[in-house]
């Protein structure tokens, strides 16, 4: 990436080729859901060669962008469908997912985190 000034004031903000990542993110804010799981494929597999991050790079709170359901999804996933989730990644591997549906009611969701080969993977065992 590379910033340029104008003579008059103008700022460019400039990159020779967009990043897999920034491709996702990029159609994720225009709501293209379409063409999100064929980004995320070009990302998961423009990563394989690169090291594992370890599980202090995954812990956190994560806000959730998307996502998608599967055909079978609950009732709790239909409700939570549209809102903007937090996921907590803790120290031991523990997951959290919050939704906020309004003031004083949220759902959660429990699970741990495990790894595959390359990506992490939530696996979510238990729903309040």
């Amino acid at each position: 990436m590379r910033i340029s000034r104008g003579n008059k004031g103008t700022v460019f903000v400039l990159q020779k080729q967009a990043e897999p990542r920034q491709k996702l993110l990029s159609a994720v804010s225009a709501g293209e859901g379409g063409r999100v799981a064929d980004i995320i494929n070009e990302v998961i597999s423009s990563r394989q060669h690169k090291v594992r991050p370890d599980l202090e790079a995954v812990e956190g709170g994560w806000q959730l962008l998307w996502s998608s359901q599967a055909d079978d999804h609950s009732w709790q996933d239909v409700v939570a469908n549209g809102f903007k989730g937090l996921q907590i990644v803790k120290k031991n591997g523990k997951l959290e997912n919050l939704v906020n549906i309004f003031p004083g009611f949220r759902l959660c969701a429990y699970g741990s985190i495990m790894s595959y080969l390359n990506p992490y993977i939530g696996n979510i065992k238990e729903t309040h």
